[in-house]
Order: structure tokens, then C-alpha cells, then sequence
């Protein structure tokens, strides 16, 4: 019986990318493959265009409180509100460009819509596996539909610890099996060549660490005229061209790729005119007690999904830094991939925090988690690296490694005070005789997780045959 799987499209990457994949499998295993869009795309493409579906029944919805609230019944692990507060077309972009709010009316309008259009696709066809990127938004209900009618429904991501790609099954980034291999290895013992890799990681952090894989383009100095923003801004022409549908999520591909560009021009402008007036300039003395909070890009799924609903970085600094002791500081660190994205309001607001200092992203990672009491983190890859670095470790999200049973997960801001306080005592369990082999046996785990192939959203390399090929392996062995 012939495979059936579907790539459910999210960006102008994922148009690239995913119909190479897809015809690989066609070609070489047969498989039939469906791409889920609300573009048309490629005409020789098997596409479903949900949003040119919604406009078939978007006269006809039922948006009463009684249909709204069965709609919540029939899907009771969904949290609905996250999927529109993470929209960044209605609930992020508006705000950022000063524009009128999106009615709340609507929005619930199109996250019906969504439901529909994503149950009717499923229902017509006999899917095994929907492949996406991890999920943020409206659009997202559609891993909701999956796993009500039992479809296999799996997210991409670039792998945080060694070059490769993992697959995750819910909204978080934890590779499919991991927790299932620790508690394996922790039991009988770690594959060599697996432990091999988790020592040369763990001490090639501990010796300095470097920009990771994944941050191989959002690493970069920002331009605003590249060749590449050139072939973006010529893609968002064809797809104006192509009709955004009256029901779209994104009413102005062409404008928002402008506005984009030009407000991130004047943001960084902008700070760096007030950088001595908003940063921290100097060097802290060795006496110092402090936590370091990481920054994190957004809007991205790190925020608005994995620390959800504590997404508001704003407010989290604020609790942070009014549950610390008197004498302890708190450390913001900008980061290295948010060249112009944060408004210089934020940044001003920030300085205004009596025990806040805030540094910039070109700050020396190592030394400044080396000296200080301990880390805390919406989800962010520093809480990994100062796990690795024997520091204590606060994760109010939830991400690849905030399972390792070290690390101090809070869930209110009273326990975040205690967290908090706990360290300052000096708590300590990186003495711990199995903390060592704990440590390798999770890094490890995470290893044996990561398939051959880059997603790297922008990487050429990422958009090869060769990678496509790589990729479309991992999937069938998945499958």
C-alpha cells in the first residue's frame, strides 16, 4: 500500500524545501505526497490551500458560544488561546508597526476556519504523517486535528547540541525517543561512540562556547540590502501576484517585507545612539553577586509556544529581578540573533530596573555564565550551556533539556522566588557523584536523536539535493 504523508508548509523556506523532499520520496519510495499551504504553489504540486478552502465556508460559520465551547470539548488537550495569542500576524506585527488591533471576532473566525479546513483535508485522505516546522499560531490547530483522528504528526527543527536535524512529536523541541534513551542509558550503559560525542560537547563548552550550528545565519551582522532580501522581496511580489485570499492571515506580504526592513534599520540606529545610556558599559567587579536572564529572539516559537503563557520577557525580568535578595543583581544579556528586532522602548524600560544591568549581545557568554551564581531562562540554549558548565539552571519554559532532573522548574512566581533563594544559599548538587554520567547519558540521548540533514532556515546548504535526500531518509525511517 502506497505511503501517504503531508508537508504542511508554514514560509517561503518551507516552499523551497519540502517539494524537494517530497519528490524524493516520490521518486525513489513511491510515496504520494500532499503539500498543505495557504499559497497555491508549484501547479504540479498535490497542494490544499486551507485558506482558499475557508473562503468556500466563511459565510457559514457557527461562531456561537455554544459552538465554540463543544469545539473546545472535542479537542481538550489544545490550548486554543495559546494558538492565537502566538499568531504573529494578529497578535505581534499590528502592535510592533502601531497598527489597528485585529478584532478578537476575527481572529476566532479564522482559527475556526483552520479547524475545518484541516479536518476536511484529513477526513478525504488517508495521511500516516504530517511534517511541519514546530508549531506557532492559528494555523498550528492543525497538529490538534491530526492527533484527534490519530495521524502522526511531527515537527522539524535544527538539532542544538551537534550539526543534524531532530524530529519532535508535541509543541516543544524535544526529540522523538529521547527521555525514552536516557532513562535507557541511565539503566544499562551509553553506546560508546554515543558517549564519545557527549564528552567532546560537554567539554568543548566547558573550554568556551562558540555560536552554535543552528545560528548560522541569524548569527550574522544585519544588512539591509543583500542579494538575498533582494530575492525575498521578489518572492513576496509573486506572491502578491498569485492573490492572497479575502480570508488571509496575512493581508500584506508585499508592505509587511518593507516595514520589516525599514523598522529594523531604525531600531538598530536607534540603539546604538542610546547605547551608553540604556547598556551596561563596564566590567563588573569579581565580588559581585548576579543571575544571568537570557534574551531570546522573537517573535519565534522559543517565547510565544515553549513559555507560553509567560511570554511577556518585559514581565518575567520584572518578577525576576523583585524576587532577588538585596546584594544580587540580575544580568540581561541581548541576543546574538535580535539585531533589530526589539524596539528601543524595551531597552529603556530595562535600564529604569535598579537591579537590572543589561549587556549587549557581543558579551563573552563564557565568562559571564563562569562568574556568575547561575542562569535563568524562558527556554534558551544558555541554560544548556551553564548546565554543562556546572551552574545552577532556572527554565520557566519548557525546552530540549529542561527534563534533566537538575534543572529547577517553577511554576508561579512564588516558586521562582524560592528557586531563586535556594541558590543564593548555595545549594548545591553538581558534587553529586552521578551528576557527571547523568549529564553525559542526556547529551547523548540527544545525539542518538539527531538525523543526517540541516534545517537552517536561509542556509544553502539546507536547500541542496544532497540535503533533501538526507532528510527524506530520516523520514522514512520515522515512518
Amino acid at each position: 500500500m502506497t505511503k501517504q504523508i503531508c508537508f504542511f508548509h508554514r514560509n517561503s523556506f518551507h516552499e523551497i524545501l519540502f517539494p524537494k523532499i517530497g519528490k524524493y520520496l516520490e521518486d525513489v519510495y513511491g510515496y504520494k505526497i500532499f503539500h498543505v499551504s495557504r499559497y497555491s504553489l508549484n501547479e504540479y504540486l498535490n497542494v490544499f490551500n486551507y485558506e482558499k478552502y475557508m473562503e468556500t465556508i466563511w459565510n457559514d460559520m457557527d461562531l456561537s458560544y455554544e459552538r465554540l465551547a463543544s469545539i473546545e470539548m472535542e479537542y481538550p488537550t489544545y490550548d486554543m488561546m495559546r494558538a492565537i495569542y502566538s499568531e504573529r500576524e494578529f497578535n505581534y506585527f499590528p502592535k510592533y508597526y502601531n497598527k489597528k488591533p485585529v478584532p478578537y471576532e476575527e481572529q476566532i473566525k479564522y482559527l475556526i476556519g483552520c479547524l475545518v479546513a484541516f479536518e476536511n483535508f484529513i477526513k478525504k485522505n488517508k495521511i500516516e504523517l504530517v511534517l511541519s516546522e514546530l508549531p506557532q499560531g492559528i494555523p498550528d490547530v492543525f497538529q490538534a486535528v491530526c492527533e484527534r483522528y490519530g495521524v502522526m504528526y511531527r515537527t522539524m527543527r535544527a538539532s542544538k547540541i551537534t550539526p543534524g536535524t531532530v524530529f519532535c512529536q508535541d509543541v516543544h523541541e524535544i526529540p522523538v525517543g529521547m527521555l525514552e534513551r536516557y532513562k535507557n542509558y541511565l539503566e544499562s550503559t551509553i553506546p560508546d561512540e554515543a558517549r564519545k560525542q557527549a564528552i567532546e560537547h560537554i567539554e568543548s563548552i566547558r573550554e568556551k562556547i562558540n555560536l552554535p550550528a543552528y545560528m548560522e545565519i541569524t548569527g550574522k551582522k544585519y544588512r539591509l540590502l543583500t542579494i538575498r532580501k533582494m530575492w525575498a522581496f521578489l518572492r513576496a511580489i509573486l506572491h502578491r501576484k498569485k492573490g492572497t485570499s479575502p480570508v488571509s492571515i496575512n493581508k500584506s506580504p508585499l508592505l509587511n517585507s518593507i516595514y520589516w526592513n525599514i523598522h529594523r534599520t531604525y531600531n538598530i540606529w536607534n540603539v546604538r545612539w542610546h547605547k551608553k545610556t540604556w547598556f551596561f558599559n563596564g566590567e563588573l567587579p569579581k565580588s559581585t553577586k548576579y543571575f544571568v536572564f537570557t534574551l531570546q529572539y522573537e517573535p519565534e516559537n522559543s517565547t510565544s509556544v515553549r513559555a507560553y503563557p509567560f511570554f511577556n520577557q518585559m514581565c518575567v525580568i520584572e518578577q525576576i529581578a523583585k524576587a532577588l535578595p538585596l546584594g544580587v543583581i540580575l544580568v540581561v544579556k541581548e541576543h546574538k540573533g535580535n539585531q533589530g528586532y526589539r524596539k528601543g522602548k524595551f531597552y529603556k524600560e530595562l535600564s529604569y530596573l535598579p537591579n537590572v544591568k543589561l549587556v549587549d549581545a557581543n558579551t563573552q557568554v563564557s565568562t559571564l555564565v563562569k562568574n556568575s551564581i547561575g542562569v535563568i531562562t524562558l527556554t534558551s540554549r544558555m541554560g544548556w550551556e551553564a548546565i554543562v558548565m556546572r551552574k545552577p539552571v532556572i527554565v520557566i519554559g519548557t525546552t530540549f533539556y529542561s527534563s534533566f532532573e537538575y534543572v529547577k522548574k517553577p511554576k508561579s512566581w512564588g516558586e521562582l522566588r524560592s528557586c531563586i533563594r535556594e541558590i543564593v544559599s548555595g545549594e548545591n548538587y553538581f558534587t553529586k557523584p552521578d551528576y557527571e554520567e547523568k549529564l553525559i547519558a542526556y547529551c547523548a540521548s540527544y545525539i542518538t536523536s539527531t538525523k543526517k540533514g540541516f534545517y537552517i532556515a536561509k542556509s544553502e546548504k539546507s536547500l541542496s539535493e544532497k540535503n533533501a535526500e538526507n532528510l527524506a531518509t530520516a523520514i522514512v525511517e520515522m515512518v
